[in-house]
């Protein structure tokens, strides 16, 4: 997946609609919950935890049963993916490493080393 760059302190909504390219998904296509809740997600500051993005919907288990049928990867997967692509790009454009780590939602730089290693994304 290819990281665009954009604004800086923003969520890269770009690298979003790109990972849901990715995964062949088209946001338009969605269940109204699924597309209220990524909506929502393209426009956060970093990536939240998994269990605030599902206290976003309207239930859990019916958030999950929609996800599973529209995407080949549980929702941790693709937030860490997300993730991992916004430190990225934040990292790119000139952020320390600790400040691309932070914005983008890891606990600490180690965390988002190891994920960038994971996803392939040094």
């Amino acid at each position: 997946m290819e990281v665009p760059i954009l604004k800086q302190g923003a969520f890269l909504i770009a690298t979003f609609q790109a990972a849901l390219s990715d995964a062949g998904v088209r946001i338009d296509d969605l269940p109204h919950q699924l597309k209220s809740v990524l909506t929502w997600l393209s426009t956060c500051r970093s990536v939240p935890d998994l269990k605030i993005l599902i206290g976003r919907a309207s239930s859990t288990r019916t958030f999950y049963r929609s996800w599973n049928l529209e995407f080949p990867e549980p929702p941790r997967i693709v937030l860490d993916r997300l993730r991992t692509c916004h430190a990225t790009a934040l990292f790119g454009a000139g952020r320390t490493e600790r400040e691309a780590a932070e914005l983008a939602g890891f606990r600490n730089p180690g965390a988002m080393r190891r994920s960038m290693i994971r996803f392939g994304m040094k």
